[in-house]
């Protein structure tokens, strides 16, 4: 049989791809856009609200929210009287009495109504695990104290 010659794979003709150059729009640094927090940048803050994608944007972030303790003693009444998770239509009625005390959101109510589930749900939980162990056989103060005796059979 007589050498066939090396067959290459079909290569496309690369000329025919080739298109004219585009231009790569460059990425900004986060700095420069809008609403990215003063407090990572060495520029001083703007006077006037930001205006982005037709938008208005305020330069600052609203403070968290810190309950009083007014305010938390009426959340955890509600809490501990059953109201774990209020319905949507409670949660005005609570942002009313809670804002005798100071400014709160619906928001604010709502956030807090869920932590205070997922806290109280995580100290079951660690509890359940601590006592667990307490309780097992062989551990804890109670089975250090007391020395073992051994019975012999008669």
């Amino acid at each position: 049989m007589a050498a066939s010659p090396t067959r290459r794979p079909h290569f496309p003709d690369l000329g025919a791809m080739i298109v004219a150059p585009t231009t790569v729009p460059t990425i900004a640094h986060p700095a420069s856009r809008p609403g990215y927090p003063e407090s990572m940048t060495n520029a001083p803050a703007p006077a006037a609200p930001i205006v982005g994608r037709g938008e208005e944007r305020t330069p600052d972030p609203k403070p968290q929210w810190n309950p009083r303790p007014e305010q938390i003693r009426i959340l955890e009444a509600i809490f501990n009287s059953g109201m774990v998770n209020p319905p949507h239509d409670e949660i005005p009625r609570i942002r009313m009495r809670l804002q005798e005390y100071g400014q709160v959101g619906d928001a604010n109510v709502f956030y807090w109504f869920q932590n205070r589930k997922s806290r109280s749900k995580n100290k079951l939980r660690t509890g359940q695990l601590g006592l667990g162990l307490a309780r097992a056989p062989g551990c804890g103060a109670a089975a250090a104290a007391a020395p073992v005796k051994p019975q012999l059979s008669p």
